[in-house]
């Protein structure tokens, strides 16, 4: 676990300038047995489980959720790539937050978006019998499960940044890192 500090500038309500200063990790991979008690009372306001730069798996990721599900904190899972199936099989196992990599455009925003959301706004497959639905016990998963999910986008270049107003507006783009 790499521990961060990240300061976030924004503007309140008021239209005052506010800043808040939050602790995060980021995990690139298996968390050992005797880390998961300290993970889950450092007070982290977010955890990032990396599988863009790791070699962590589907399996790992799942490892990692349930090692940080009693900490009062947020995992982010960062897929390695931006494909359904693959966003499909980390939110299936329970992941909530998704920060998806190397976004260049607002077509690509809006296919990550979908990617998240079943038909007939998206194009994520439907099973009844995954962690994210608690295997079957979740009550209208199918039609509230957008409600819980958020969708962080990556912008790593220049070209993306040229388009960051366009990726902005995506309906369904939580937010941009």
């Amino acid at each position: 676990v790499i521990p961060l500090v990240m300061t976030v500038s924004f503007f309140g309500l008021s239209g005052d300038p506010m800043t808040l200063v939050k602790a995060s990790g980021w995990i690139f991979g298996k968390i050992p047995a005797g880390t998961q008690t300290w993970i889950q009372n450092a007070g982290f306001a977010w955890l990032l489980l990396d599988t863009d730069h790791s070699h962590a798996e589907i399996a790992a990721v799942l490892s990692q959720l349930q090692a940080v599900a009693p900490a009062p904190c947020s995992p982010v899972v960062r897929p390695p790539v931006n494909d359904p199936v693959v966003i499909k099989r980390l939110l299936d196992i329970g992941a909530q937050s998704l920060l998806i990599p190397q976004v260049e455009s607002a077509e690509e925003a809006r296919a990550a978006v979908a990617a998240t959301r079943y038909a007939p706004t998206g194009v994520r497959g439907v099973s009844a019998l995954t962690r994210a639905t608690r295997f079957g016990r979740v009550k209208d998963y199918a039609q509230l499960a957008h409600t819980e999910v958020c969708v962080l986008v990556q912008v790593e270049s220049r070209q993306a940044l040229t388009q960051i107003e366009q990726i902005a507006y995506v309906d369904g783009v939580d937010g941009i890192f």
